[in-house]
């Protein structure tokens, strides 16, 4: 994941919580459950840092893949504020679905937690939904956010739940494809 996304190294986070079992009611880790399989979450990283060392070689930049997003689409690092500020730039339907995906995922997100979904899928999710926040652009957010898999799990969980959720979503999702 972390070889063909760079936000794939974000799948540490819930991978630790997971690990070393954290319980989030009284704050405690479970150190004891450590042994050498914890050796295989490097390889999380690991997969960044192969592409960074081939960008270097190749390029002479460990960080070309950044650069060239800030270069040649205008992308950058800014507050989720900025990002959301920016929304007034683009016509009325695409501010519609850039704020109604963002709305959407932050229910979803709500769901999640309201239905005592593991933390770690929670985390997992604002962690994502931060960083492709934290882009000065909207276009890719709607792309961005539909692979979040815990917003999926929170679709599959309302849709099994109440028939007029899982109508809207096939609605909402089959008017995606035109």
């Amino acid at each position: 994941l972390a070889l063909t996304r760079s936000v794939g190294v974000l799948i540490l986070i819930p991978l630790l919580i997971e690990y070393f079992d954290i319980n989030f009611s009284s704050l405690r880790i479970s150190f004891k459950k450590i042994k050498f399989d914890i050796l295989y979450l490097a390889l999380i990283p690991a997969g960044l840092l192969l592409y960074m060392t081939y960008l270097y070689i190749k390029f002479g930049d460990a960080l070309a893949f950044s650069h060239a997003g800030s270069s040649g689409w205008n992308r950058k690092i800014t507050s989720v504020l900025a990002t959301l500020r920016s929304v007034k730039t683009y016509g009325a339907f695409y501010r519609v679905l850039f704020i109604g995906f963002i709305v959407l995922s932050l229910l979803l997100l709500a769901y999640l937690i309201y239905r005592k979904v593991r933390m770690s899928y929670i985390i997992y999710s604002a962690a994502l939904l931060f960083i492709y926040l934290s882009s000065n652009l909207l276009e890719s957010v709607p792309r961005y956010i539909s692979i979040i898999f815990p917003l999926c799990i929170a679709i599959g969980l309302l849709s099994y739940e109440s028939s007029y959720a899982r109508t809207a979503f096939l609605l909402f999702f089959a008017s995606l494809l035109t």
